[in-house]
């Protein structure tokens, strides 16, 4: 929306995010006196990781941990893991392993933040949060 006034004397803005389909999926509406009530940044991008409120219900059956993690993060499984990617939010690959059972990776060159963890055992993938702190 752009600013508009009203017989009140409010400025009302805001925006609305609309999906491909033309469906309406969040808006947000404000109003102040002292003019626009903020100034909204909204960014569209494609991703190929799942938004976090539908991350996959662990179907390998893995625990991450320490978690958050600083320099290392253990991976233990019942099933070997072949492929490890992790990603910032905004779907980024910021590091990548592939291997016969990884049970380790190495962390030290990420930098502190919140990352989604994508494993693999080939045929099925599984995707958890990862909060790195240094």
């Amino acid at each position: 929306y752009h600013p508009s006034g009203n017989s009140q004397g409010f400025i009302q803005d805001g925006y609305q995010l609309i999906d491909p389909s033309g469906n309406l999926v969040a808006e947000e509406i404000g109003q102040d006196t002292l003019g626009p009530a903020s100034n909204y940044g909204l960014v569209a991008c494609q991703s190929s990781i799942s938004p976090p409120n539908v991350i996959d219900e662990n179907p390998l059956k893995f625990q991450i941990y320490p978690n958050p993690a600083n320099s290392q993060l253990f991976i233990k499984s019942s099933i070997e893991i072949t492929s490890a990617t992790l990603s910032n939010l905004l779907g980024q690959v910021v590091l990548s392993t592939i291997d016969d059972n990884i049970q380790k990776i190495d962390l030290s060159d990420v930098p502190s933040g919140n990352y989604l963890l994508t494993l693999s055992n080939g045929g099925k993938s599984s995707t958890q949060r990862v909060n790195i702190m240094k």
